[in-house]
């Protein structure tokens, strides 16, 4: 959605959409649509922009593969500043400081809402989604997950690269 904010200088602009995303990431199997209700103040430097996301993501788990749902809500703070419009690479480059990671920038007067929703889902997705906390994952003999059959192989078997290891550690308990 874009939200034209030069109209509406005087009065807070309150806006609600539904997003369909379309997000190229590993674990996500599915993403609902991304049901936004916002608000933009204007402000001395700009406008303040505040939003509340709900949406219901399926991903996949990291240890034993199968999918899991969940519902999230995220809420979305930033403060935007428009600039008049130029030519690309006009503007030239500008360091960000520590306050800036909470600024967005943008030319002319038209926020557009949907790249802000996709960044916040993107940053509310776990580095290492868990279909549970105390999941087991997959046998990596035979690869059974370990939730359905917990005692599916011997987990006796040692790994053969460690007997050189081994070897050297009998040599020394033997020694004493």
């Amino acid at each position: 959605m874009e939200i034209r904010l030069d109209r509406e200088r005087f009065e807070p602009v309150v806006w609600a959409e539904s997003v369909d995303l379309d997000l190229d990431h590993d674990v996500i199997r599915d993403l609902g649509r991304v049901a936004c209700r916002g608000r933009a103040d204007a402000s001395d430097a700009g406008f303040l922009v505040r939003a509340d996301l709900a949406w219901d993501q399926t991903l996949y788990c990291t240890r034993c593969l199968k999918p899991s749902q969940a519902h999230l809500e995220s809420r979305l703070e930033l403060r935007v500043v428009c600039h008049e419009e130029h030519e690309p690479g006009q503007r030239g480059e500008v360091e960000l400081e520590e306050g800036d990671m909470t600024v967005l920038h943008i030319s002319g007067d038209c926020l557009d809402t949907e790249p802000l929703v996709a960044e916040q889902v993107l940053l509310e997705l776990p580095m290492k989604p868990l279909c549970r906390e105390d999941c087991r994952g997959i046998c990596p003999q035979c690869g059974a997950d370990r939730n359905e059959k917990p005692d599916c192989c011997e987990s006796t078997n040692a790994d053969p690269r460690w007997d050189g290891l081994e070897a050297i550690r009998s040599r020394f308990t033997d020694a004493e």
